[in-house]
Protein backbone atom coordinates (compact mmCIF):
# COMPACT_ATOMS: atom_id res chain seq x y z
CA UNK A 1 0.00 0.00 0.00
CA UNK A 2 1.07 3.58 -0.55
CA UNK A 3 0.87 6.68 1.62
CA UNK A 4 1.67 10.29 0.66
CA UNK A 5 3.08 12.98 2.96
CA UNK A 6 3.54 16.65 2.05
CA UNK A 7 4.14 20.06 3.52
CA UNK A 8 1.01 22.18 3.93
CA UNK A 9 2.59 25.09 2.07
CA UNK A 10 4.13 24.97 -1.39
CA UNK A 11 7.53 23.29 -1.32
CA UNK A 12 8.96 21.56 -4.41
CA UNK A 13 10.93 19.15 -2.25
CA UNK A 14 8.35 18.87 0.53
CA UNK A 15 6.53 15.67 -0.41
CA UNK A 16 7.10 11.95 -0.88
CA UNK A 17 5.22 8.72 -1.51
CA UNK A 18 5.92 5.81 0.83
CA UNK A 19 5.22 2.14 0.13
CA UNK A 20 4.61 1.05 3.71
CA UNK A 21 5.11 -2.39 5.19
CA UNK A 22 2.22 -4.54 6.48
CA UNK A 23 3.53 -4.07 10.04
CA UNK A 24 2.55 -0.37 9.92
CA UNK A 25 0.02 0.78 12.51
CA UNK A 26 -2.84 3.19 11.89
CA UNK A 27 -4.02 3.63 15.46
CA UNK A 28 -7.02 2.37 17.34
CA UNK A 29 -10.34 3.89 16.38
CA UNK A 30 -12.03 4.35 19.74
CA UNK A 31 -14.52 6.68 21.35
CA UNK A 32 -13.59 9.01 24.18
CA UNK A 33 -15.58 7.17 26.80
CA UNK A 34 -15.24 5.98 30.36
CA UNK A 35 -17.19 3.42 32.35
CA UNK A 36 -17.46 3.54 36.13
CA UNK A 37 -18.96 0.85 38.36
CA UNK A 38 -21.83 2.03 40.53
CA UNK A 39 -22.83 0.89 44.01
CA UNK A 40 -26.05 -0.69 42.74
CA UNK A 41 -24.09 -3.19 40.57
CA UNK A 42 -24.51 -1.28 37.33
CA UNK A 43 -22.29 1.15 35.47
CA UNK A 44 -22.25 4.84 34.66
CA UNK A 45 -21.04 5.70 31.16
CA UNK A 46 -19.55 9.01 30.09
CA UNK A 47 -19.15 9.31 26.30
CA UNK A 48 -17.49 12.34 24.65
CA UNK A 49 -17.67 10.90 21.14
CA UNK A 50 -15.02 10.09 18.56
CA UNK A 51 -12.09 12.27 17.49
CA UNK A 52 -9.55 11.61 14.73
CA UNK A 53 -7.14 13.66 16.84
CA UNK A 54 -6.68 10.63 19.11
CA UNK A 55 -5.02 8.59 16.34
CA UNK A 56 -1.30 7.90 16.07
CA UNK A 57 0.17 6.26 12.97
CA UNK A 58 3.46 4.31 12.94
CA UNK A 59 4.40 3.91 9.30
CA UNK A 60 7.15 1.35 8.69
CA UNK A 61 8.89 1.24 5.33
CA UNK A 62 12.06 0.26 3.50
CA UNK A 63 14.41 3.23 3.49
CA UNK A 64 15.83 4.93 0.46
CA UNK A 65 18.15 7.92 0.36
CA UNK A 66 15.49 10.18 -1.17
CA UNK A 67 12.73 9.24 1.29
CA UNK A 68 15.15 9.53 4.21
CA UNK A 69 16.22 13.04 3.15
CA UNK A 70 12.65 14.21 2.49
CA UNK A 71 11.29 12.95 5.83
CA UNK A 72 14.14 14.54 7.78
CA UNK A 73 13.50 17.80 5.92
CA UNK A 74 9.74 17.71 6.63
CA UNK A 75 10.31 17.07 10.36
CA UNK A 76 12.91 19.83 10.63
CA UNK A 77 10.96 22.50 8.72
CA UNK A 78 7.26 21.90 9.40
CA UNK A 79 5.32 21.60 12.65
CA UNK A 80 2.47 19.82 10.82
CA UNK A 81 2.20 18.02 7.50
CA UNK A 82 -0.58 16.59 5.34
CA UNK A 83 -0.90 12.80 5.17
CA UNK A 84 -2.96 10.99 2.55
CA UNK A 85 -3.97 7.37 3.19
CA UNK A 86 -6.54 5.06 1.63
CA UNK A 87 -8.89 6.01 4.50
CA UNK A 88 -8.61 9.80 4.17
CA UNK A 89 -6.47 12.89 4.36
CA UNK A 90 -5.15 14.04 7.74
CA UNK A 91 -3.07 16.82 9.31
CA UNK A 92 -0.34 15.41 11.56
CA UNK A 93 2.68 16.24 13.70
CA UNK A 94 5.58 14.19 12.25
CA UNK A 95 8.58 12.48 13.81
CA UNK A 96 10.99 10.15 12.04
CA UNK A 97 13.01 7.25 13.41
CA UNK A 98 15.92 6.30 11.20
CA UNK A 99 15.90 2.64 12.19
CA UNK A 100 18.76 0.17 11.83
CA UNK A 101 19.37 -1.50 8.49
CA UNK A 102 16.76 -0.99 5.83
CA UNK A 103 13.83 -0.02 8.05
CA UNK A 104 12.50 3.42 8.90
CA UNK A 105 9.50 4.52 10.96
CA UNK A 106 7.47 7.67 10.37
CA UNK A 107 5.40 8.47 13.46
CA UNK A 108 2.39 10.69 12.87
CA UNK A 109 0.34 12.21 15.67
CA UNK A 110 -2.92 13.08 13.94
CA UNK A 111 -4.40 16.48 14.82
CA UNK A 112 -7.44 16.42 12.51
CA UNK A 113 -9.07 14.65 9.60
CA UNK A 114 -9.33 16.88 6.52
CA UNK A 115 -11.44 14.56 4.33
Amino acid sequence: MRLFVASETFDLEGWTAIDYLPTSEFGTHARRASKTRTLDGGVAVYDSGYSSGDLTFAIRFRKSLSIDATLKRLVELYSQITVSTRDGVYRAIPSYEDGPGVAGVLNLSITERLT
